[in-house]
């Protein structure tokens, strides 16, 4: 043990300029000698007495004691690609899905399970199925137009579906099965006031059954008909699944399966009256489309379990799709519900739901529309994987993966903002060469002119001081400014624009609005290409000389 210990103390000291850290060591030598585990005491105290003593030697000393080892080959860590392999996943037969609700357009924290069962569908040649959850007729949270926002939203992310369709379209499955299991007394029909006690919870709160629950199956039938018929009222009674009334979780005791909701369904303008819980029409489209793999948050860890009494309920013992619950995608800032951005964009706070401002609540077109791109998006979600803990959303992980997609193909221009003008007393070239894309070699002209304008805060900065025009010459800069040579120096470089320039409107994330001046050949830019200001950042051209701020 205390062989290996040095070893890795060593190795550890190598790497870091003499001084071994006692975790880092103890980390390698249980990886090294998983058995010692059991005995992580000694492990630990005598890790600390070698480092200390490694620590204490010169760098020769090290060095040689090192060699005493002979040849130590290092284990590479290996960086994952793409998401790991899929438990009990088979080639050509895995069938995911992903059920968005139809409440506005997608927000980044819906394409964690989009884009996680879409790309497992795709490793594996499989079927990748969007179903719409309009099993909520509340017309001030489900819209019809919702539904084109989220087909739109997923053809902008490049993700193909192989089905699509609403929820609704099959309750009268739903129905069918519902009465099922209200023949076979493993459901009932509960008419207890919505108010049963002060608390406004079901007897089966206090693991108490409620009266309905020894209602005889012919009784519930005959509620049951009234329901759809539409001779109960809304709120005067429910479908409710048989359970244990003692289970230790509330949310487990006789869940509901229906229950009565007013108004026409917003999806498809037609009157459903009765309509399916979430748990109990997710687990008969799971089944009956044969989904396999169901990826979703923790958050729907006890949905799992409810379904799965739904699945035994109905005899469908044979149909165990692998579930998978990951991690809650936490996202930095203020938590923005859908509704806050449909009263805003209803009061003009907001353009629309592509309005760049909403993408720093997470909105999928409004960061597109800013030129983030659907790949970076992608490429950060999967690089989360499908562990359980939360993930921390963090912006520069996002616009780094953002910056490897466009950096290149991203055409530089110069952008001046708040400009100040200054005049060259003489003038050195007709224009100026510089490169058009990183690492490549085409260029751009810049008309140049005896007068120039450049940033007020570069001015303020470097007055009477030499600076360098951007790939054009050197100066002492002043509002009267002398040409010194075009040599390459240790000096502050600025950008600049000539008298041939274009007006141009940058809009910030927060939607403030930054005009400025830029050189001419960018009012060649066409809308969704995406440009660097060189010292500003990355930007989306939206209109005629009208860019979105996306990143530096």
């Amino acid at each position: 043990m205390k062989d290996i210990i040095l070893k890795h103390a060593l190795l550890n000291a190598q790497d870091f300029g003499g001084k071994a850290n006692p975790g880092s060591v103890i980390g390698k030598v249980i990886a090294e000698k998983p058995e010692l585990k059991s005995d992580m005491k000694t492990v630990g105290m005598t890790v600390a007495q070698v480092v200390k003593e490694v620590n204490s030697w010169s760098s020769d000393k090290q060095k040689a004691e090192l060699k005493k080892f002979g040849e130590i080959k290092k284990i590479e860590k290996v960086q994952r690609e793409g998401l790991p392999p899929l438990q009990n996943a088979v080639m050509g037969k895995v069938v995911t899905r992903f059920p968005p609700f139809p409440s506005g357009a997608l927000h980044i924290g819906n394409m964690k399970p989009c884009v996680t069962s879409y790309e497992y569908a795709k490793m594996y040649k499989g079927k990748f199925i969007v179903r719409i959850d309009d099993t909520d007729p509340n017309p001030e949270k489900v819209k019809k137009e919702n539904i084109d926002f989220i087909k739109k939203d997923l053809a902008a992310m490049k993700i193909k579906y192989d089905k699509f369709y609403l929820c609704s379209s099959n309750f009268d499955r739903h129905y069918k099965l519902a009465e099922k299991l209200i023949k076979e007394d493993k459901a009932y029909i509960c008419t207890c006031p919505p108010m049963m006690d002060l608390e406004g919870k079901h007897a089966s709160a206090s693991k108490k059954e409620c009266s309905c629950r020894g209602n005889s199956t012919e009784k519930n039938l005959n509620l049951w008909k009234q329901m759809l018929s539409k001779k109960i009222q809304p709120s005067g009674a429910v479908a409710r699944l048989k359970t244990d009334i003692n289970d230790p979780n509330p949310a487990l005791r006789d869940p509901v399966m229906m229950r009565i909701k007013d108004g026409k369904n917003p999806t498809t303008g037609k009157e459903h009256w009765v309509y399916p819980s979430y748990n109990f029409s997710a687990l008969i489209e799971d089944h009956d489309e044969g989904v396999t793999h169901i990826l979703r948050g923790t958050e729907h860890a006890f949905n799992t379990i409810i379904q799965k009494k739904v699945c035994d309920a109905l005899g469908w013992n044979d149909y165990n799709p692998v579930t998978i619950n990951f991690g809650f995608m936490y996202m930095p800032g203020e938590k923005v519900h859908k509704r806050f951005i449909r009263d805003g964009i209803a009061a003009g706070k907001f353009t629309g739901w592509d309005d760049p401002k909403l993408g720093q609540y997470g909105l999928v077109r409004a960061l597109i529309r800013r030129g983030i791109t659907p790949e970076a998006m992608k490429n950060m979600i999967i690089e989360m994987g499908v562990t359980p803990q939360t993930v921390h959303f963090d912006w520069e992980k996002l616009y780094t993966e953002n910056r490897k997609i466009i950096d290149k193909k991203s055409k530089r221009y110069f952008f001046v903002s708040d400009p100040i003008e200054t005049k060259l007393d003489k003038l050195t070239a007709k224009s100026a060469k510089a490169p058009a894309y990183p690492g490549k070699k085409i260029f751009r002209k810049i008309p140049t002119s005896k007068k120039i304008f450049v940033e007020k805060l570069d001015f303020i900065a470097n007055r009477e001081r030499e600076v360098r025009l951007m790939h054009f010459c050197n100066v002492y800069l002043d509002h009267s400014s002398k040409v010194t040579d075009k040599a390459l120096k240790d000096v502050p470089k600025i950008h600049w624009v000539g008298t041939k320039n274009v007006k141009v409107k940058l809009i910030m994330p927060d939607g403030t609005e930054v005009n400025g001046l830029a050189e001419p050949d960018v009012k060649k830019a066409k809308v969704n290409d995406m440009v660097q200001f060189e010292r500003v950042g990355f930007a989306r051209c939206d209109g005629k000389n009208v860019f979105y701020f996306a990143h530096k």
